[in-house]
């Protein structure tokens, strides 16, 4: 089965959107008048609940993958002390033609060796940080469903008590938008978060500076 162009898959997504936009006339959100006061206070609070899904995951992800992960580590070091020892037993031969060329030969299968454990490594660790990246978007879409919303804060009031009962659709719209934003800002880390947050600080003080 053909896969679906990621280009494509972003149009159609857009697409569905507009359509159900103008189909539903969907009400204008007002914003939160507080935003610039309370904004750093608010995704601080979000930065810590990430870094306690953070440490959670890691509790739970490195004791199950820390232990191949050091055979590997180990094996591919293995494989490189070898193929270096090889390397200095070379370079003491007489320059016989058949020795120097078995000599030379063992070289390439060291040196395959050495790629291929080396892969293997790259590779456990690869999946180790798809399966931790699953696993962090996974509790953070759980951390969002149980209340804990990103997007919601920059509406005033509320998405809810804008929207109910009036534009149930939009509202629906709106929380799964909100928990799939949230999850992920929360699965990306407190680091993130931090990050956000001393940007929007600078740009604060930059523009009150300005003003001033």
């Amino acid at each position: 089965m053909k896969k679906i162009d990621a280009r494509w898959a972003t149009v159609l997504v857009l697409a569905g959107g507009l359509i159900l936009a103008f189909k539903f006339e969907g009400q204008e959100l007002p914003l939160n008048p507080n935003i610039t006061q309370d904004f750093v206070a608010f995704f601080m609070e979000l930065a810590a609940i990430a870094l306690f899904v953070e440490r959670a995951l890691e509790v739970l992800v490195t004791p199950w993958r820390e232990k191949d992960a050091q055979q590997k580590q180990v094996q591919a070091a293995t494989a490189q002390k070898v193929l270096d020892a090889h390397k200095d037993v070379a370079k003491t031969m007489t320059q016989n033609a058949d020795a120097v060329q078995a000599m030379a030969a063992r070289t390439t299968d060291l040196q395959n060796q050495v790629t291929a454990t080396g892969q293997a490594l790259a590779d456990y660790r690869s999946d180790t940080q798809r399966i931790a990246f699953a696993a962090s978007l996974a509790v953070g879409i759980v951390v969002s469903l149980i209340g804990f919303r990103a997007l919601n804060f920059f509406v005033q009031g509320g998405a809810g008590s804008v929207l109910y009962p009036h534009h149930p659709h939009q509202l629906w719209a709106f929380q799964i938008v909100d928990v799939i934003l949230t999850g992920a800002l929360i699965s990306g880390g407190s680091d993130g978060i931090h990050q956000m947050v001393t940007i929007f600080t600078n740009f604060a003080d930059q523009t009150k500076a300005k003003t001033s």
